[in-house]
């Protein structure tokens, strides 16, 4: 008799679902705002046929991806205190290639951003 495991099952993956399942925090970002504009876009849809860079959008395909779905988009950049109610929600370029939602500023030393790999759920945050 095999002896029993008290491990549980991992997950079973091949390797080329990993690619496919590759996160891209731009991409994640549109389709929250297609959402939130009431313009819900699948993000097949909002990418087909597009030259995407190692399978996900650029800041530049991101403006292009955003026009499919009716949204204006541009690359701007801006200090945070100087992004203004009038054009938000925006998407921010972060660090390590992430990116997240402004809602809106909260005061002068918070905000309310939507960070796509948490969920469409939005988090009032410190500004630093």
């Amino acid at each position: 008799m095999p002896p029993h495991s008290t491990e549980p099952p991992a997950w079973q993956f091949q390797p080329a679902e990993l690619a496919q399942s590759q996160h891209d925090p731009l991409l994640d970002c549109l389709v929250i705002l297609t959402k939130h504009f009431e313009r819900p876009m699948s993000a097949d849809a909002l990418v087909s046929g597009l030259p995407l860079v190692e399978h996900r959008l650029s800041p530049a395909l991101f403006v292009r991806a955003a026009s499919r779905a009716a949204l204006s988009a541009r690359l701007v950049k801006r200090p945070l205190d100087q992004i203004t109610s009038l054009v938000v929600p925006a998407v921010l370029l972060l660090n390590q290639e992430r990116a997240c939602i402004l809602l809106r500023r909260v005061g002068a030393d918070q905000a309310e951003i939507i960070v796509p790999e948490t969920g469409e759920g939005s988090n009032l945050v410190a500004l630093a």
